[in-house]
């Protein structure tokens, strides 16, 4: 798994914590004990549901106390998703390209690159639906609100929907 796809599944555990937490981002340490960082077991059942929902998962709430930090969680999550992939990631990026393209056909061809984000791309918010969904219908995958809201350009969207779809395959 790359590093991207790494730093993605952090990004969303983080962002769910903070969320959950109602704490800054900037205020969650990944190396922190979830319990010191304030996650019970009430609260921990939610986070295991972000998670479960995020990336089609059937995680349990005991994973939070055998991975107690967010660097751990995400090194547990990175091999639980990418067991099963067998989609590479050029392939869906080459298939995010092609939306991208499709949805934005006054786009240079060249611009459209891993680290381009679809707001400089000029993509709208409609525009930004319509690449996401399109790529996730393709695959068969839903793509959660909190996956996507993390995704900061292709490469993490052609990411977050590889990640989907290795967590449907297994």
């Amino acid at each position: 798994m790359s590093d991207d796809q790494q730093t993605q599944i952090r990004t969303m555990i983080r962002s769910a914590l903070a969320e959950i937490l109602y704490e800054d981002l900037e205020d969650i340490d990944d190396d922190e004990d979830f319990s010191d960082l304030g996650l019970d077991s009430i609260l921990g059942v939610e986070l295991v549901t972000k998670i479960n929902k995020a990336y089609g998962l059937t995680e349990v709430i005991q994973v939070l106390y055998a991975k107690p930090t967010v660097t751990a969680l995400t090194a547990h999550l990175v091999e639980q998703v990418s067991a099963s992939s067998d989609t590479s990631a050029d392939e869906v990026f080459a298939t995010v390209r092609r939306h991208v393209l499709r949805a934005l056909p006054t786009v240079d061809a060249g611009a459209v690159v891993p680290g381009a984000s679809l707001a400089d791309l000029g993509a709208d918010s409609l525009d930004r639906a319509d690449i996401a969904l399109g790529v996730a219908e393709e695959y068969g995958v839903v793509v959660p609100a909190e996956a996507f809201a993390a995704v900061t350009d292709l490469r993490g969207l052609a990411d977050v929907v590889r990640l989907q779809r290795a967590a449907r395959v297994s």
